[in-house]
């Protein structure tokens, strides 16, 4: 009997002790903590857990977790902002809204195995100006030669009316762009263009800008519906809506769909202008808001505007040296400008790839703060990314101006500078002296530097499994300072999340296809700091700040048809790319899909490669 009592007791001791039996208010945090593959895994233990995974407030727990570092669909987004339990949608719709973005950032960093897919250039246009990739499905391919093509990167989905993104059930196909519509107009030539869609996601909205004489810009629309068709149209989706004369040529610099607003820019003038409003070439300049912006620093050296985008009621310039915020709503002509924000850089940035504006209220302070993400590329230093935030009182009121952060949140380094990374005190000896001060060197003037941790550091050859080719150029720990090369072109997301770019090496003709995402700030890798990522350099004022390096991640090495990219491959992969045809040129522009993780590369000879997720 003592023995019989004896097991019982120790069976309600180990009873106690079960997970299941703790309170289900326990459970449900213990829950918000799981990864989202684990929380699936216990939902096939027992039918208390699994009661407990299907309950909203788990899987909203997750959607906001993911929302400071992975892309989310802006549907979602949008309606978070105003209803941020989601009642409008399903549990089932956020569990499958986070286990699918959970499956994209695990693929995403995975090495690209299979084949791209290559667009060849048609016979009427050959000069790629610029590729862009709308609604992760939409891809708009610019041509000087007075072409645009207009491609369905996923053929088999299907199209939902009332809904700004297409049904996502073949975002893994991998069957070939097919093309939807064309726009040839032989007399016309293009150099610039811009292209965004409507509120309803039904609409493609396409401006380019001619630079022959007469200057003007043709505003196209285009219906998404009209694209359904099995064969390609030629011009008749393409609805001009507004052509607007120009007095000279103008860059075009970004579209406003919602408030039907085009912005164009000489390298010292920015003209923010309505479509729907009549112009010409005489009242051009009263009638449109125009900002004048010096187009030289105070050292002498030239500040030409590289990039707009507009940041609520207020417009963001972005220069080659500079960061000029000026207020364009209610701005009336022939009036002195008003307040301008300004950020100085000691950097050289003739490349800047933009996010999209994010937008958040905060009731409590009574602000409301614009978000932008950027990859500025200096040529000699590296790839800087930024963040800059605009916080502006609500209402506005003259009493309280709004408030300007310009912060450097990560660099890829292409210049060898003097600065060394920061000894995390876990791995550090503790007899280890402090840094050596900062010191500049004579032959870089005084801008972020940073030595490269990258390039002797041991990469994990599991993440690049399954592609010799990519480990060929990408895992050699021998590599020093002299291999690294410059960028061809980069492209950061619209919800600043992810971005790409592509390297070519300063002494091959390889050209690595290189990857980004922002680091969830609940890993464990973000919040360690002995990874050897956190650096210390001089920050744009001259004082000193600690910054990320970005990780060299290559997913895919592009191998050049010149013969001297073949001397670096074995003979067997040379003869497999002579037989297959997997031979590029340089590669000039780039885009790709923030959600389904498609990357699209422009070659100089016209061609496009698409290269998908592979899940």
């Amino acid at each position: 009997m003592t023995m019989t009592m004896g097991y019982t007791d120790s069976n309600k001791i180990e009873e106690s002790l079960m997970l299941v039996y703790l309170p289900p208010e326990i459970l449900l945090i213990i829950l918000t903590l799981v990864d989202p593959s684990d929380i699936l895994s216990l939902r096939q233990t027992c039918r208390t857990l699994h009661k407990l995974t299907h309950e909203r407030v788990v899987w909203l727990s997750k959607l906001q977790e993911q929302e400071t570092h992975l892309p989310l669909p802006p549907e979602i987004l949008h309606n978070r902002e105003e209803d941020g339990h989601l009642f409008t949608y399903s549990v089932a719709a956020i569990e499958s809204t986070v286990i699918k973005a959970q499956h994209t950032a695990e693929a995403w960093t995975r090495a690209r195995v299979r084949t791209p897919k290559k667009l060849k250039k048609g016979s009427d246009g050959s000069t790629l100006i610029g590729l862009k990739l709308l609604l992760d499905r939409w891809l708009v391919a610019v041509y000087y030669e007075g072409v645009v093509h207009i491609y369905d990167t996923q053929p088999q989905a299907s199209f939902t009316t009332g809904s700004r993104h297409t049904n996502p059930t073949n975002l893994d196909s991998h069957d070939a762009a097919v093309l939807r519509a064309s726009l040839v107009l032989e007399t016309n030539s293009y150099t610039s263009f811009s292209v965004a869609i409507d509120s309803t996601g039904h609409r493609l909205i396409l401006a380019l800008s001619h630079p022959r004489p007469p200057h003007k810009i043709d505003i196209y629309q285009i219906e998404l519906l009209d694209l359904s068709g099995e064969t390609p149209t030629l011009n008749k989706v393409f609805y001009l809506i507004r052509s607007i004369p120009l007095p000279h040529y103008k860059v075009i610099q970004a579209l406003d769909v919602a408030n039907r607003v085009i912005i164009i820019s000489t390298p010292g003038i920015v003209d923010v202008l309505k479509w729907d409003e009549d112009y010409n070439t005489e009242v051009l300049g009263r009638r449109g808001a125009i900002f004048r912006v010096n187009i030289e620093d105070i050292e002498g050296l030239w500040n030409g505007v590289v990039a707009v985008r507009l940041f609520g009621s207020y417009i963001l310039v972005h220069k080659t040296r500079s960061i000029e915020i000026h207020r364009y709503k209610n701005y009336k002509p022939n009036e002195p400008p008003g307040h301008v924000l300004k950020h100085v850089f000691s950097l050289t940035f003739r490349e800047v790839s933009l996010s999209e504006c994010s937008k958040s209220t905060n009731k409590i302070s009574e602000t409301t703060t614009y978000e932008i993400s950027t990859f500025a590329y200096d040529v000699i230093q590296g790839l800087f990314q930024y963040t800059i935030r605009l916080t502006i009182p609500q209402p506005p009121t003259s009493e309280l101006l709004p408030s300007f952060d310009v912060q450097l949140a990560g660099v890829y380094p292409l210049a060898l500078g003097v600065v060394q990374p920061i000894a995390s005190s876990r791995s550090a000896p503790q007899n280890q002296s402090p840094p050596t001060p900062m010191t500049y060197s004579p032959n870089f003037s005084p801008s972020p530097s940073f030595s490269h941790t990258h390039a002797t550091r041991n990469l994990d050859a599991s993440s690049f499994a399954g592609s010799r080719r990519d480990l060929d150029h990408s895992s050699a720990t021998t590599t020093d300072y002299s291999s690294r090369g410059f960028l061809s072109t980069h492209c950061i997301g619209p919800q600043g999340k992810r971005g790409i770019w592509v390297e070519r090496k300063r002494t091959s003709t390889v050209r690595d296809l290189q990857i980004w995402s922002r680091e969830s700030p609940f890993s464990t890798s973000a919040a360690d700091s002995s990874s050897g990522c956190m650096l210390s350099g001089p920050g744009d004022g001259g004082f000193p700040l600690q910054v990320v390096e970005m990780e060299r991640r290559v997913v895919y090495t592009l191998h050049s048809y010149d013969l001297r990219g073949m001397s670096l491959i074995s003979f067997s992969e040379m003869v497999t790319i002579l037989r297959h045809g997997h031979r590029v040129d340089d590669i000039i522009c780039s885009t790709f899909g923030e959600l389904s993780g498609t990357i699209v590369l422009g070659h100089r000879s016209g061609d496009i490669s698409i290269i998908k997720l592979e899940h």
